[in-house]
């Protein structure tokens, strides 16, 4: 039922019956020009009384319920009160002899605004400019008390009038009517289960079926009209929104953050038509911050009118401070706890034990609470991740504080505060404090004597960290341990014995078994076919993740690269393209290419997986620094050193935007760069980024502090050995 509401949304069907030649009213039917939600569009000829040419639309044949007339009454209605130089015009209205409604508008010869942007080659500004327009007209029938509610690119037509491009608005079918009195007659027609719409370009409010949908929707369709103008795609992968059922399909436009722009793939392969200098890699561009406000989930956190937003595009054109701003980390946390309520209730009831059991003094309970907001953002490893974005060194401080506490806590709290303890170094990569964690939080379920399925979350966690340690005979000896205790009291096709047995064929490989690891993990996949519909998604890309590391340790080199590509692309079927899972798909299918010696297909599958992880968990995260470690290692392999460049300037860029110019993570970066401007004989540009480097550190406060200690000698020598490069010109 789901795919073929899906369908209809996404692939309506043409079921008039009119033909070429066919009269309708004064009016002769040309040519069939396309077919909406609810009418059919023709090409007619009126000959009297003036002689034209019009475009007419007509009711569909088997659509005329009172509903759906009602719903092209209003459009007709609503046209007729526009005026207005970027929405086509209605000239006339009617019915056939059969009594279905029709009107003829304003013939506009053009092709969407998309098409006609990437077939005139048009540059960056020249775009812009016509996007503006668009948001003219949509401000014009907003002014009308109308919302289109369907806007996108095959309903914003360009037409050239004396040489000049000029975007139309047509198709207002679906159209909501807002202050107009005379129109409210016809509002019935918005039910509250019904999805009206073209998915890829629909306000999370939209989707969600919203008993209040304004002005701000269009608005956000407009954002992904920008998006789709800037980088050739829509804010959403098509391909994995078509595969989505219809409720996953709603809980995507609702909830997945749409990644910025500029870093929606490599700009010169997007189709997009714009070539790659004209809007490079850069994480606080101006554009970004104005694309991603129209594209917030909370609309009242968009830009308030479509005049705003055409406002902004104007600050960027004449090079004035926009108005769009990147969002605090507080809002992140709370967009966060938003999306994960379970996960958060399960952390607040643990932790309020805590704050409200241990704590003496004020200090100590605002000591719990602080724990509390770093756990909660530390917890997800989702594709939602946004609190990533916060500094690595200081959340690790944080949590390291928060463990300080542990003695003074009831054993019961203990096991709280280590279970999300393991998990957050666990996310963190901080593997030594996870599995001390663990343990303490797997001894301490044990000696209560907690329910089985707590403890059996405690156990593969354990195993999880060993794994990550390398301690494979450990980790296996852990998972033989628990098989018969798992085979006795679950059911075959139960999701924790599924996922205990892909850890044991994972410890089978990292044990130094890969022929046994390979013979695990086919027999596993295998209990998945038989059971699709019992077992998350999740656990089936885990599952097929690890398995070519030990194709290729068993000697199957060219299968496991194979399985590599196939991998990505489970990921992004079962998880969609936003996931933590399908970067790491990117990152194994690089490794894989890497070895097989394939460095131009290693480098575009690096390249995706550092972009992903940036947009999941921040520039400064431990995955996006390992990722693009990978991605300058094999730049240099292969020569490329712009591209080289261009990755460590960003990464100076990003991290002084998030964390300050004196975070080690900015000065260690900084350095790097300017090692790399040396060999790249570009010692001018080194002298100056030293220099300032410098100068930051030395006035950054206290000389004694541990980082001025660490840094300003490193960067110092630096300094001094680009003074010393011999081809630096005076």
């Amino acid at each position: 039922m789901a795919a073929a509401v899906l369908e209809e949304l996404l692939l309506p069907r043409d079921i008039a019956t009119h033909q070429p030649g066919d009269e309708v009213g004064p009016y002769g039917l040309m040519e069939q020009l396309g077919v909406g939600g609810f009418g059919t569009v023709w090409l007619a000829e009126q000959e009297e009384p003036v002689r034209r040419t019009v475009a007419l639309k007509i009711l569909k044949l088997g659509m005329d319920t009172l509903e759906v007339m009602a719903r092209f009454e209003l459009e007709r209605q609503t046209l007729a009160l526009m005026d207005h130089p970027n929405i086509a015009k209605v000239v006339d209205a009617g019915a056939t002899p059969e009594g279905r409604p029709f009107f003829a508008m304003e013939l506009v010869r053009g092709v969407p605004l998309t098409k006609y942007c990437i077939e005139k080659a048009l540059p960056l500004e020249q775009r812009l400019r016509l996007f503006q327009q668009v948001c003219a007209g949509v401000q014009h029938a907003h002014q009308k008390g109308i919302i289109h509610r369907d806007l996108k690119p095959s309903n914003i037509l360009v037409t050239e009038i004396d040489g000049e491009p000029v975007p139309k608005i047509i198709d207002f079918g679906i159209a909501k009517a807002t202050t107009t009195d005379r129109l409210n007659d016809f509002t019935l027609v918005t039910r509250a289960d019904q999805l009206l719409g073209t998915p890829i370009y629909m306000s999370p409010e939209q989707a969600d079926v919203h008993p209040d949908i304004d002005t701000r929707s269009d608005v956000y369709s407009l954002g992904a009209l920008l998006y789709e103008l800037l980088t050739g795609q829509p804010p959403f992968d098509r391909e994995t929104l078509h595969a989505a059922g219809y409720e996953e399909m709603r809980r995507i436009i609702r909830e997945v953050e749409p990644r910025a722009p500029s870093r929606r793939n490599d700009k010169g392969q997007t189709g997009s038509g714009l070539p790659p200098s004209s809007f490079l890699l850069h994480p606080s561009k101006d554009l970004d911050l104005i694309t991603l406000r129209a594209l917030e989930k909370d609309r009242e956190r968009r830009y308030q009118t479509a005049t705003a937003l055409r406002e902004d595009i104007e600050h960027y054109l004449n090079h004035e401070p926009v108005t769009a701003r990147a969002p605090s980390q507080l809002y992140l946390l709370q967009r966060w706890v938003r999306r994960h309520r379970v996960l958060t209730a399960v952390i607040t009831g643990g932790l309020t034990l805590i704050a409200l059991g241990t704590a003496a003094t004020f200090w100590q309970k605002q000591k719990a609470e602080s724990a509390l907001q770093i756990l909660a953002g530390t917890m997800s490893d989702t594709q939602y991740g946004s609190i990533y974005y916060l500094n690595q060194e200081k959340m690790i401080e944080s949590l390291d504080r928060a463990a300080s506490i542990a003695d003074s806590l009831t054993e019961e709290n203990q096991m709280h505060l280590f279970t999300g303890l393991s998990r957050a170094y666990h996310d963190l990569h901080q593997w030594d404090r996870a599995l001390a964690s663990v343990e303490k939080a797997e001894a301490l379920t044990q000696k209560l004597n907690l329910p089985a399925n707590i403890l059996r979350r405690h156990q593969e966690a354990h195993i999880l960290v060993l794994l990550a340690l390398k301690r494979g005979q450990e980790a296996l000896a852990l998972t033989e341990k628990l098989l018969p205790d798992y085979e006795a009291k679950l059911l075959p096709d139960d999701p924790d014995r599924i996922f205990l047995l892909t850890l044991h064929a994972k410890a089978l490989r990292v044990a130094g078994r890969p022929k046994e690891a390979v013979a695990a993990f086919e027999s596993l996949f295998a209990r998945l076919k038989n059971w699709p519909s019992e077992v998350h998604p999740i656990d089936i890309v885990n599952a097929h993740l690890s398995y070519p590391i030990a194709l290729r340790q068993a000697g199957e080199q060219e299968q496991a690269l194979e399985e590599a590509r196939k991998n990505i692309r489970l990921s992004k079927r079962l998880l969609g393209l936003i996931d933590l899972h399908t970067a790491r798909a990117y990152v194994q299918a690089g490794n894989e290419c890497e070895i097989a010696g394939l460095i131009p297909e290693a480098i575009k599958y690096h390249r995706e997986a550092w972009e992903l992880f940036i947009d999941l968990r921040g520039p400064s995260n431990f995955s996006t620094i390992e990722a693009r470690n990978d991605l300058l290692r094999l730049h240099q392999k292969a020569g490329l050193t712009d591209e080289s460049l261009e990755l460590l300037r960003y990464a100076v860029t990003s991290f002084k935007a998030q964390n300050g110019p004196t975070d080690p993570s900015t000065l260690e970066a900084t350095e790097q760069l300017i090692k790399a401007l040396l060999q790249a004989k570009r010692p001018a540009e080194a002298l100056a980024i030293a220099e300032k480097a410098v100068r930051e550190v030395e006035t950054a406060g206290d000389l004694n502090s541990e980082v001025t200690a660490q840094w300003l000698p490193i960067l110092k020598a630096a300094l001094e050995e680009c003074r010393k490069a011999p081809d630096l010109k005076k």
